[in-house]
């Protein structure tokens, strides 16, 4: 399966007098890198929400953000003065900084900043904590499912770059059936050309001949790409998705095409290769967005 790590989810849940959303948003990264935001009354709570994160996400650049509503009037909100007076005091620092002058509506935007105004509520009891874990699961399983869906566009890119690379190294094995013959033929003629005639030993030329041949020759090396080839359209279909391991395979299929062009010593041959080249490449970007 392929799964892709850019996503989104987010839910609600009502605990107590309290409304909660959890919202989940998801990018690339080579390692999982977690960003949680959280109110102050649930850090005791934050490694327990990593936690949840880290095993039901895997991998990412992954940022949390835990919002609250008040639903009831047994809260009481009041305003985060030391907080607001702090903005303030930013704010025309900066303006002072620039040379800007401070917004007619300053009080507006003071009061929409983070931390500004809170609400002074219980904490959680059991009951209320497992909804609220029930609300974080559901937000994980959305993005999972945009993960999902992402990964089918993925998949289908992944698909046609490789059978264009493999056709591309069917190709190569057309002409490399060709290529021995074309090149023996070209040195004899480079030979007979010479002026003054050389005369030249035919058991000795033919030896320098294989040997020449043997150190051109990409069997090896085709074969060995066929076989990766094969192995990542495998790797693919597992069960869970793998794209560290898809990249380390791309990594090999690039070594054996660079050989194969270092090889070719025949101009067509090389078009060929310059075209799996650029598949490849865009096979590897795309793995950058697999999970």
């Amino acid at each position: 399966m392929i799964l892709s790590m850019t996503g989104f989810g987010r839910s609600t849940v009502k605990a107590g007098s309290i409304s909660y959303t959890a919202e989940i948003k998801s990018v690339n990264s080579k390692n999982l890198d977690l960003s949680i935001r959280v109110p102050g009354n649930f850090k005791l709570r934050e490694a327990e929400i990593r936690g949840l994160l880290a095993s039901g996400l895997v991998r990412g650049k992954i940022d949390f953000n835990l919002s609250t509503t008040a639903v009831s009037s047994n809260n009481e909100a009041y305003l985060n003065k030391s907080a607001i007076k702090a903005y303030l005091k930013e704010i025309k620092t900066l303006s002072v900084d620039l040379k800007l002058q401070t917004p007619p509506d300053l009080l507006s935007v003071l009061l929409k900043m983070p931390n500004s105004m809170q609400v002074e509520n219980v904490g959680l009891n059991q009951a209320d904590w497992r909804k609220l874990l029930k609300c974080i699961k559901l937000s994980i399983s959305r993005l999972t499912d945009f993960r999902i869906n992402e990964g089918k566009a993925l998949k289908k890119d992944l698909l046609k770059r490789m059978s264009s690379l493999e056709g591309s190294l069917k190709r190569v094995e057309r002409k490399e059936k060709s290529r021995s013959v074309r090149i023996s033929k070209k040195l004899q003629k480079k030979i007979a050309d010479l002026k003054p005639p050389l005369a030249v030993d035919q058991n000795r030329f033919e030896q320098e001949m294989i040997y020449y041949l043997e150190k051109i020759d990409i069997t090896e090396e085709r074969v060995r790409l066929k076989a990766h080839c094969e192995y990542f359209r495998k790797s693919m279909k597992s069960i869970n998705s793998n794209g560290k391991k898809l990249g380390f395979i791309a990594q090999e299929m690039g070594r054996e095409i660079n050989t194969i062009g270092a090889k070719a010593n025949d101009v067509s041959l090389q078009q060929i290769v310059v075209e799996m080249k650029d598949d490849l490449e865009k096979i590897k970007e795309q793995l950058f967005n697999v999970l």
